[in-house]
This record gives C-alpha cells, sequence and structure tokens, in this order.
C-alpha cells in the first residue's frame, strides 16, 4: 500500500476503525497531489494525525479549495504507558508516564490551521486515547532515529499503540469551539481572568494554554481585542 512505510501501530490502527466505520471507504487514496489516509463514499476526506497538526494545513486548502469535506482524526494521548523491552535480558518492563495532556493541550499543535478552523468543509476531531509506547534497550548509548538526542541514552522509540479508547470531541463551526470556553465567559475578559474562570469551574487548564487558546481565537475570528487596560489585553466574543 501507498505511504504506509514506518506507520505506526496507532496510526494503523486509527485508519482502519475509520474506514470500517464509513462503508463504502477506501484507504490510501491519491487526492489530487496529496495521499488521502482514507476516502469515503461521497469523496470526503478522512485524515488521522498523530504528529503536528499544522502540516495538514496544504492537504486541507487542496481539500477545500475542491469543494472537499476533510475532517483530521487527533488522537490526544491523556495517559500514556511506557513499555520498554531489554535485548539482553529479553524482558519487557512497563510503567506509566508522569506526563498528562488534556483537551486544551492541542491548542498548542493548530495554531498552524487557524485559517482553515472555521470554514464550513473542515472538521477537527479530538480522540481521547490511552497510548503504549514501545521501546527498545539495548544496553548502549545511542542516537535517536531522528538524531534530535541532546544526550545519548540506551533506548529508542520503536512506536506507539492504543491502550484504550475514551471521549471524542467534533469541532466543526462556531458553537463547537465556544462549547470550549467557560460556562460563565463574561462579555469582555483578559487572559487571567478567563483563566481564573476555568479555574472556579474545575477545568483542568493552565494560564498558557489559555494564553493559546486566545491567541487561535483572535486568528480565527471566533474573538478579538477591543482595548488594553494596564498591562492586559481585552477580548471579546465575535
Amino acid at each position: 500500500m501507498i505511504n504506509t512505510l514506518n506507520e505506526s501501530s496507532l496510526h494503523k490502527t486509527l485508519k482502519e476503525l475509520y474506514s470500517l466505520n464509513s462503508p463504502g471507504s477506501k484507504m490510501e487514496v491519491p487526492a489530487g497531489p496529496f495521499i488521502a489516509d482514507i476516502v469515503e463514499a461521497d469523496g470526503s476526506v478522512i485524515e488521522i494525525q498523530t504528529g503536528n497538526l499544522s502540516s495538514l494545513l496544504k492537504k486541507c486548502m487542496f481539500c477545500i479549495e475542491n469543494k472537499r469535506k476533510i475532517k483530521i482524526v487527533y488522537p490526544l494521548a491523556v495517559e500514556k504507558y511506557i513499555e520498554t523491552r531489554n535485548l539482553k535480558s529479553g524482558k519487557c518492563s512497563k510503567r506509566k508516564s508522569p506526563a498528562k495532556k488534556n483537551l486544551y493541550s492541542v491548542f498548542r499543535e493548530i495554531t498552524g490551521l487557524y485559517p482553515i478552523l472555521l470554514n464550513k468543509y473542515f472538521t477537527l476531531e479530538i480522540l481521547e486515547v490511552s497510548i503504549i509506547e514501545e521501546r527498545t534497550d539495548t544496553g548502549e548509548l545511542q542516537q535517536s532515529r531522528n538524531g534530535l538526542r541532546r544526550f545519548r541514552k540506551s533506548w529508542n522509540k520503536d512506536g506507539k499503540r492504543i491502550n484504550r479508547i475514551g471521549e471524542n470531541y467534533l469541532l466543526h463551526g462556531k458553537k463547537s469551539y465556544r462549547k470550549l470556553l467557560p460556562d460563565k465567559t463574561p462579555e469582555s475578559f483578559s487572559a487571567k481572568e478567563l483563566y481564573n474562570i476555568f479555574i472556579s469551574e474545575g477545568k483542568k487548564i493552565s494560564l498558557d494554554q489559555v494564553h493559546l487558546l486566545i491567541w487561535v481565537y483572535s486568528k480565527a475570528g471566533l474573538i478579538e481585542f477591543i482595548k488594553k487596560e494596564g498591562r492586559s489585553n481585552i477580548y471579546r466574543l465575535t
């Protein structure tokens, strides 16, 4: 099949799952100059993206310009386990990673997609998953396969697989994005005020994530800057 070299178990599993749930769909189909993960019977495109979402902008723009619906499915690892196989001993160990992501973590990934977030042909589906990251420990210090390690380690990543699938969130149109804001969002607000409202409603979000949300929403036209009060920018919903 086209474009399946080095495909992760996580990506392959989700691709097959979404294809099975869409009768008449086909996987790895040419779409203009691109290869689509899934093309549904009506010509709509589904892309499973486990990496940087912004890298799909050109493919999305091609679909939109040709009036084809495109949905990006982003598996958000809200829970991660690390499974390490030791080549010398043959033993396998497993531990839970302290790293945690939440729904608002996605805003770091979609900064490059703001021009199309509200386009009628575009949908973003965030799928909460528990994953297992597979590693192989050789016992010898080595560089990572992508050559990006600052310090050598004795293990390398082999891939990721799904442990469990949780909630999913469909983002399409203004109303869906507004639902991610606190219920008590006032007519105008600063980033700090919005953060405090999130916290008061029991939402797990950091101040940095609030700043990213505001940046994306401003660029997408969901909110607008209205004035400056002291050192704070004040915004309102559009």
